[in-house]
């Protein structure tokens, strides 16, 4: 199996966590996967939410970062499937940035996202969003941890 461009292996295995990163646009999901690979993180991606829950039946991942805005199957269409199919697992919904719509995330909480962000974001609010809920710490007082770009 191929992740992150190369085969899995052992090493891929003890990674703190597999991620699927899911964004119809590509330079951002090839940045943030530049990222968190950087980080020690395994990566899987998907372009839409039909294409991750097909991608989860065969890999299972610890945790979703999803854009809302996508063709085919969006975010908050993606939360209701996994609420069905996967109600374990954690998501983070992301949006906003050029012709995102930011008054989606409080309903992609309300659909079951443990965590929402607001495009352009920090790396380091990714990163601690990202470490914080894979250790369980799932709620925070405030929907947007940053505006500023990367």
């Amino acid at each position: 199996m191929r992740i992150n461009g190369e085969h899995q292996t052992e090493a891929h295995r003890l990674a703190p966590g597999r991620i699927l990163l899911v964004d119809d646009d590509e330079e951002f999901v090839l940045m943030l996967e530049r990222m968190l690979v950087g980080e020690g993180y395994e990566i899987l991606r998907a372009v839409n939410g039909t294409e991750a829950l097909h991608l989860l039946r065969k890999n299972p991942a610890d945790l979703i970062i999803t854009d809302l805005v996508m063709p085919e199957k969006n975010g908050l269409e993606l939360l209701q499937d996994l609420r069905r199919e996967h109600a374990r697992l954690k998501v983070i919904a992301i949006s906003g940035g050029s012709g995102g719509n930011i008054a989606w995330l409080p309903v992609a909480k309300e659909l079951g996202a443990v965590r929402v962000l607001k495009k352009p974001f920090r790396k380091e609010a990714l990163v601690q969003m990202i470490a914080e809920v894979l250790d369980g710490q799932e709620e925070t007082p405030g929907y947007w941890l940053s505006f500023e770009p990367f």
